[in-house]
């Protein structure tokens, strides 16, 4: 049996072992922001490349980067005129931090965009692979009668107490959550009591009973951007009772909110 690796995959795992920088682990290293800003600007070029700017990064770009450079500016004027800072690095420290977050945007963005939801699990892969050599040299370290001392877990200043891991570990958990049932709005549990249902399109004065309230269809297509020739082939989701249960990817009842999807919908065109 031959074990079939994915070059880009394994390039992007070897990147992000660097990028994580766990502590004590034999990839950390005192280059991460170089490594990081070389990443950043490759990045931008593979987006300037595609030639569009897509709604997943403008989405991003509004709503992160934009606010980010809107705190840091307000930031810097305030240290600058208020406060009428003489100390420089009050003034870079607050740059950059921004610059570190549109970075982690920038990258973020990307993986996604190369990887889908794979790029979580990828990111995991390389936060235990650090984790896994902390370990051995946390091993050699202490020795095998340390191993023992369960509560000393700090040796000649090499501690396990990683917190880059604790986040592994979430993003492990966000991974198999969203494999399992996919985005919120995609799937709804029904039961016998629902059935028959029925999958239509969308119909002038819908409405659909959410956490929020009752919501207008079409007022949900237009806060989403959906495009008009889009909305007349959006399906939605009746039970037998000719309430509407489901608007994939945008809406779900709220009766129907709290409960493991049974039921998917995953073809966004059945009406055409």
């Amino acid at each position: 049996m031959s074990l079939k690796v994915n070059p880009k995959k394994a390039m992007y795992v070897i990147c992000m072992l660097f990028i994580l920088n766990m502590n004590y682990s034999l990839f950390h290293t005192s280059y991460v922001y170089q490594i990081g800003s070389l990443l950043s600007i490759l990045s931008i070029i593979w987006i300037m490349a595609k030639g569009k700017i897509d709604r997943m990064l403008m989405d991003g770009i509004v709503g992160f980067v934009m606010p980010m450079i809107c705190i840091t500016l307000i930031s810097v004027t305030t240290a600058i005129v208020i406060y009428h800072t003489g100390n420089s690095s009050d003034i870079t420290q607050s740059v950059w931090r921004c610059i570190l977050y549109v970075k982690g945007f920038i990258l973020a963005y990307v993986s996604v965009k190369l990887f889908g939801k794979d790029c979580v699990r990828l990111i995991t892969y390389a936060g235990l692979i650090s984790y896994f050599t902390v370990i051995i040299r946390w091993i050699f370290t202490a020795g095998v009668p340390e191993m023992f001392h369960i509560f000393n877990n700090k040796i000649n200043g090499m501690s396990l107490e990683i917190h880059n891991v604790t986040y592994c570990f979430g993003l492990l958990f966000i991974y198999y959550f969203l494999t399992d049932q996919g985005h919120l709005h995609d799937g709804v549990f029904l039961s016998k009591e629902d059935f028959p249902i029925v999958i239509r399109c969308f119909k002038n004065g819908d409405t659909i009973k959410t956490s929020g309230g009752t919501k207008k269809v079409s007022r949900l297509f237009i806060d989403r951007k959906i495009p008009r020739d889009e909305r007349k082939i959006w399906p939605i989701v009746e039970n037998c009772h000719g309430e509407i249960i489901l608007i994939p990817h945008i809406a779900k009842n709220i009766k129907y909110l709290y409960t493991k999807p049974n039921v998917f919908v995953i073809k966004y065109d059945t009406c055409k």
